[in-house]
Order: structure tokens, then sequence, then C-alpha cells
């Protein structure tokens, strides 16, 4: 049982790398939306602000705490005329440690509680992830590349550099997804083959 619960965590850790790629490929996304908004005179702040708008539960709370917890801080700061951030390389490192832990050990736990509640459901093949994988990847690379080719003509590049970052950053994250789901997909399996030979035993 510990031996499984172990392997179930050291299988997320192979997967929060990919969720960190898709979040940074997310956050690519955006901010070249904004960049193209930005140079065609658009104000990407106010059409955030109308984009949170439609959501004013969400967005209310979401002000409030920002004015709650950050904006006195800030101010705080601002008066001592000491605000200032310093992070150096370790500490960029030690934060990203802390939080691959933290979510690691979470995703372990949401997926052993998950199992408690509604059973073991037969795991998808090796080979229908990674076709999953590809497919979402190439989703991704031809949405970086309308958003490339929306921006205005000012930006430097043409068709074929555009196509050029698109499959670069395509290809980036599809091996960063395929290689996290193929280690944790193999230790899946050594999970399973020491609970079927538990079970074994168990008959026995």
């Amino acid at each position: 049982m510990l031996v499984r619960a172990g392997l179930s965590y050291v299988a997320w850790t192979q997967i929060i790398p990919a969720v960190f790629g898709w979040m940074f490929a997310g956050m690519m996304l955006i901010a070249i939306v904004f960049v193209g908004m930005d140079a065609r005179g658009e104000n990407p702040a106010v059409a955030l602000q109308a984009f949170a708008e439609r959501f004013p539960g969400i967005s209310s709370s979401v002000g409030a705490w920002f004015e709650s917890r950050v904006t006195p801080s800030v101010e705080a700061a601002t008066d001592q005329d000491t605000f200032a951030v310093h992070l150096d390389e370790i500490d960029f490192w030690n934060a990203a440690t802390y939080v691959w832990f933290w979510l690691s050990l979470a995703g372990a736990i949401i997926g052993f509680v998950w199992r408690m509640i509604f059973g073991i459901r037969p795991r998808r093949t090796l080979q229908r992830k990674l076709l999953l994988a590809g497919g979402a990847c190439a989703v991704f690379s031809a949405t970086l590349f309308l958003s490339l080719l929306a921006l205005p003509p000012s930006f430097e590049g043409g068709l074929s550099s555009w196509v050029t970052i698109s499959v670069s950053a395509g290809l980036i994250v599809l091996a960063l997804t395929s290689w996290s789901i193929a280690c944790a997909h193999g230790l899946d399996s050594v999970a399973d083959a020491l609970a079927s030979y538990d079970d074994e035993l168990a008959r026995h």
C-alpha cells in the first residue's frame, strides 16, 4: 500500500512539469494576443475588465482580496522606500521545487481519494494518451500561428517565421508532455502490477 502510494506520488512529480509547460504555453498565447491588441491601439486592460465584468462574483472577490492583502503591503513598502524584489536563481529554483512538491502531493492525494470513492477505472493505453497529447499540441500550434498571423504588419517576421515559431513551440510542449506521460504511465503500470500481486497473495 505504501509502495503504491509512493509510486503514485512519483508519477505525479513527472506530470507536474507538463502542467507547468501548458501553463507557460497559455501565458504565451495570452501575451501575444495582448501585444497585438496594444499594437492595434486597443487597450488590453479595458478588454480584460470587460471580460471580468461577465463574472461579477469572481471579479469582485478577486478585487476585494487584492485590495485587502496586496495593496496595503505595497503601499507600506512604498512609504518606507524599501519596496524591491530580489529574486536570484537559487530563490527561483527553491520556489519551483516547493510548488512542484506540493502540487505533486496534492495530485497524489486527490487521485487516491478519487479511487477510494469511484473505484479504479481502466487506464488508457500509452498510445491513446500520446495521441491525445499530440492532438492538443497540434491545436496549440495552430492557435499560436493564428495569433501570430493576427499581429499588425509592423511586427518583423513573415509567414515562414510564424510557422517556424508555432511548430517549434508545439514540438517543445509535445516533447515535455510525452516525457511526462510516458514516465507516469510506466510508474502506474508498476503500481498496477503490485496491486495485482497483492490481490493474488490475498486469495491464497
